[in-house]
């Protein structure tokens, strides 16, 4: 698990700020039954898994800290040995420490997921891994006048996964930032960051040095929330090979009623799996019934690749019924092709929650997706599907039953499969 708690570690041995965290868990087991447990066309595997689960959030706003954090674990027992048993988690904190009020913090970040080993084959228990992102550093603030400030960040990275020694790296970030208050509700922002890349595996990846620089805007309404960056990044490898690039960033939040949101995100830029790996883990829609359903998109690969993404989210909220829909184009093209399998992946997710009674919910999950690598010249079609029964005997136990199907249609031989699985689950929730 390496860093993967070390926000909360730093948290408990400061002095008077253990009684202020807001803390909620949920534990719990489960035993899941598959027919085809390593996802295989030829040799379809049946075994049974018992895991007892955790799940955590932590939270703390105070004066001088501010803390964000969840995360889910889980221990996997393989009834027929058919895999290792293991324990597995994911982490995403987040802590601030106000060492000069609105002059200087210092800033902890963690990001631990599980992410493919190899992109090509089935996202089976054999096929995955543990990846942590690490991240520290100052900010520094100073106040120009009654609308203007700066803000000057240095951070330090370190990426690790557990099998692919070439993704291991440690990066040293530094950003001069200026934003001007326009009025209550917008700002503009002009931004300046370098970047430099060092792997630690001799003879792999080639070291690099990154430069982007950007405008940027923030807008809100009372419906509608826009953020905006324009401007050009700069890629220098030590191996003499260099790229530019146009960087694009958009994102709108519009409330079309007050149980309603549609969330649409575009971003055209250069890129690589490490940044995209530091962000908010959306652990909530992969705590669903199956924490499988949703198959990562990153590719654990220390290379930079120019990424398009056009994603939109609509999520409904009712008092009987929670509705999520999200659609999405990402294409991905490595500024080195020879050497990575390039893809783009187009697909819809639809997560769906309805209160049959007071105790009693029905869940609904659906997800396409298309996949097409260029390289290779291969196209996979995966299709998932899954329903589910929760019942809450009382206020803090709970019991599941479910139900799901998976399917994959590749044009490569021997890569397609189906598999059914079902899942009995009992939880206690704080």
């Amino acid at each position: 698990m390496r860093k993967g708690t070390l926000v909360l570690a730093v948290l408990l041995a400061l002095p008077d700020t253990t009684r202020a965290i807001d803390v909620d868990y949920e534990v719990g087991v489960a035993v899941r039954h598959s027919d085809n447990i390593n996802l295989s066309q030829t040799n379809p595997i049946e075994d049974t898994v018992r895991s007892p689960t955790l799940y955590f959030e932590a939270a703390q706003v105070g004066r001088r800290i501010q803390l964000a954090a969840r995360g889910d674990l889980e221990y996997l027992d393989y009834a027929s040995n058919t895999f290792e048993n293991e324990l597995r988690g994911r982490f995403a904190g987040r802590l601030n420490f106000n060492v000069l009020p609105e002059r200087l913090d210092f800033v902890v970040q963690d990001y631990l997921s599980r992410q493919p080993i190899d992109q090509l084959a089935a996202f089976n228990p054999g096929n995955q891994q543990q990846i942590n992102v690490f991240v520290a550093g100052p900010s520094l603030y100073t106040r120009f006048d009654g609308v203007t400030r700066g803000q000057f960040d240095l951070r330090y990275s370190n990426s690790y996964a557990e099998e692919d020694e070439e993704f291991d790296s440690d990066r040293y970030n530094a950003a001069a930032r200026v934003l001007r208050e326009m009025s209550s509700t917008s700002s503009l922002s002009a931004n300046l960051e370098a970047t430099d890349v060092r792997f630690q595996l001799e003879g792999g990846a080639s070291d690099y040095r990154r430069y982007d620089g950007y405008l940027g805007t923030a807008v809100e309404r009372d419906k509608v929330d826009v953020e905006l960056d324009l401007g050009y990044s700069r890629l220098e490898l030590d191996d003499g090979f260099e790229e530019s690039s146009p960087l694009a960033r958009a994102s709108v939040n519009w409330r079309v009623t007050p149980r309603s949101l549609l969330a649409t995100t575009v971003r055209y830029h250069l890129t690589d799996a490490t940044q995209s790996l530091v962000t908010p883990l959306e652990i909530d829609a992969n705590r669903r019934p199956f924490a499988d359903f949703i198959v990562p998109d990153v590719q654990v690969e220390p290379n930079v690749f120019r990424e398009r993404l056009i994603r939109a989210r609509y999520r409904h909220t009712g008092d009987r019924l929670t509705l999520q829909l999200v659609p999405y184009h990402r294409r991905m093209r490595y500024v080195e092709q020879d050497v990575v399998e390039s893809q783009d992946r187009t697909g819809a997710l639809l997560l769906a929650d309805y209160r049959l009674r007071p105790r009693l919910t029905l869940s609904l999950e659906g997800g396409r997706e298309k996949r097409e690598f260029v390289r290779v010249d291969r196209e996979d079609t995966d299709t998932t599907f899954s329903v589910s029964l929760a019942h809450r005997f009382t206020r803090k136990w709970t019991g599941r039953v479910g139900f799901q199907r998976r399917d994959r249609d590749s044009s490569a031989i021997g890569r397609s499969y189906d598999s059914n699985a079902v899942l009995l689950s009992v939880t206690y929730q704080r």
